[in-house]
């Protein structure tokens, strides 16, 4: 009788070698029962790789949703169907991804923080926005609720558009560090 030890590091191979043949095999000994032929520690690895696949897929989604409704305050002139066919998109892949995994639900907040900076980051590229213009335009937290952000009726109320940097600098009786690029010293991630 093989301990479960010699029994994954026989597996081990096949795991590297052979990824979807190791997962039926896994699959099989597990709806069997035949706890000799599974390979522990690389089912335990797998299982906690799902659930951090789950997290990111939602981190991503929220990112996207959120970059697309900061374009919408910050540029309504431009909205287009597809940023809203986008939002709509990733609302429904997030409420399905939620309702699949409901415990994903404890950790949004944290989620969401975290897509937040990114979709800020992103929105902020996409406007065509200096490193410095995002930072001071775009709020560095989020102004809107996590049921906001998911409300497929949740549409943002334009804002108006902060000056430039540049013009920022004059403003308060500096001069920027580089008049041919956009710098703002106060800006803060």
């Amino acid at each position: 009788m093989r301990s479960s030890r010699s029994m994954a590091q026989v597996q081990q191979p096949l795991y590297d070698a052979d990824y979807y043949g190791w997962t039926q095999e896994q699959v099989r000994a597990l709806r069997a029962g035949d706890a000799r032929n599974i390979d522990w520690e690389n089912v335990a690895e797998e299982l906690d790789d799902s659930g951090k696949n789950v997290r990111g897929e939602i981190h991503s989604r929220l990112e996207l949703i959120i970059s697309h409704l900061r374009k919408m305050a910050y540029q309504p002139e431009k909205r287009t169907p597809n940023w809203e066919n986008t939002i709509d998109e990733q609302r429904s892949r997030v409420d399905d991804l939620l309702r699949k995994n409901p415990s994903r639900k404890n950790s949004m907040d944290e989620v969401l923080v975290e897509a937040y900076e990114y979709g800020r980051r992103a929105a902020g590229n996409e406007m065509g926005l200096s490193l410095c213009e995002w930072r001071r335009q775009l709020p560095a937290e989020c102004p809107w609720s996590r049921s906001e952000i998911l409300n497929p009726s949740f549409v943002p109320k334009p804002r108006a558009r902060a000056s430039s940097c540049r013009l920022h600098a004059f403003a308060v009786g500096r001069r920027p560090l580089n008049a041919s690029r956009s710098f703002c010293p106060r800006a803060r991630p």
